[in-house]
């Protein structure tokens, strides 16, 4: 009788077993098909584009060092002029401006588009100034090219905002404008295609500038890559749902404390215009990271300037803009930057059209 009871309980016990373990494979099995269901069709195809992104980000982070105070003259809202009256002999060399030393380091940036090849002839715009914006602009825009009255104004906050008090920053934004009134692709097109082409020929000229021997402009190359790898970066987490874990590896690894209150109070104001910020963040950052940077990084290419030229004995040709400091900048981290990198479809590289002639 106490066998027949026994082995009915281990009977029991067994079932009971057999039914929990059917219960858990249910249940893994229900969370699996969720999460699945849940993650993205295109995410797996992504992982390694955003793992390029994150690792880029990192190496530049880590290579870009510090930036320095910018200690500059500043007349506000006076031109500066040799005697204050005549515009055509003055300390800022034919230039409308209120800072000489804002001028001189303009004048050292502009040889090198022709230097370069983003033009045959670097041009010099009638204008450049700090300047004071108005509205929610003082907190957003760095810089603007006018065509119209041919100036370059950099933001005033510059001068005075411990938040903007980054000489790498300001030595960008200057190249920025600066290519902008070069004009060619860089002026002419719509805004995605002309501040696409800018913002991969700023990166370029800074790493010029750097192996012609400029400090700033060594570290201005690798701060510039971070954060368009950065913002690369957010743009797919935006895209992929986890801007929360993107927020807290921004914080971890590339914001030290004294950042973390404005970068929130720059949260929360782009919540209230996401798609503005989608448009800023792909048009300055990712699609130039990915479709003119990199491709000039891990291919021989060139990008496409926009301007034609004639030759006597070449006859009329398309001027391309090699990226051949910015590989050298990389030096032993390329190979790793560009592992397992192919040019797409869309990226298509002829001699006609230039890199991403669709952009």
């Amino acid at each position: 009788m106490k066998k027949v009871i026994g082995r009915l309980l281990s009977a029991k016990v067994t079932v009971k077993s057999i039914l929990l373990a059917i219960l858990v494979i249910g249940l893994l099995s229900a969370a699996t098909v969720y999460v699945a269901m849940r993650i993205p069709r295109d995410l797996p195809a992504a992982l390694p584009k955003i793992a390029r992104a994150f690792y880029v980000t990192e190496l530049a982070y880590l290579r870009s060092g510090n930036g320095q105070s910018i200690d500059t003259d500043y007349s506000g809202g006076n031109v500066l002029t040799a005697d204050n009256t005549n515009p055509d002999d003055e300390l800022t060399w034919g230039l409308y401006s209120n800072s000489a030393w804002l001028t001189q380091l303009y004048r050292d940036v502009v040889p090198y588009y022709a230097y370069e090849k983003l033009t045959l002839e670097g041009r010099t715009p009638n204008m450049l100034a700090f300047f004071p914006f108005d509205n929610d602009d003082s907190f957003h825009i760095l810089g603007q090219y006018s065509p119209w009255s041919d100036s370059i104004i950099l933001n005033e906050r510059f001068r005075y905002d411990p938040r903007y008090d980054d000489d790498r920053e300001l030595l960008g934004t200057l190249i920025h404008e600066g290519i902008h009134a070069q004009g060619g692709s860089f002026l002419e097109g719509t805004s995605v295609e002309v501040e696409s082409n800018t913002s991969a020929a700023t990166l370029e000229i800074e790493a010029a500038m750097c192996q012609y021997g400029k400090k700033l402009a060594c570290s201005a190359f690798w701060y510039s890559l971070h954060d368009m790898a950065r913002n690369t970066l957010r743009s797919y987490a935006t895209e992929f749902k986890f801007e929360g874990f993107y927020i807290f590896l921004n914080k971890l690894l590339w914001r030290d404390a004294a950042e973390w209150s404005w970068s929130d109070k720059s949260l929360r104001y782009w919540a209230n215009h996401p798609d503005d910020l989608a448009t800023i963040i792909y048009k300055y950052d990712r699609l130039p990271f990915e479709t003119m940077v990199l491709p000039n990084l891990c291919y021989v290419a060139g990008l496409n300037t926009g301007f034609d030229f004639e030759d006597s004995s070449l006859g009329t040709y398309r001027l391309y803009m090699p990226f051949d400091d910015s590989q050298l900048m990389l030096g032993m981290y390329r190979p790793l930057v560009c592992w397992g990198f192919r040019l797409e479809t869309s990226q298509a590289i002829d001699t006609d059209s230039g890199v991403n002639p669709s952009r």
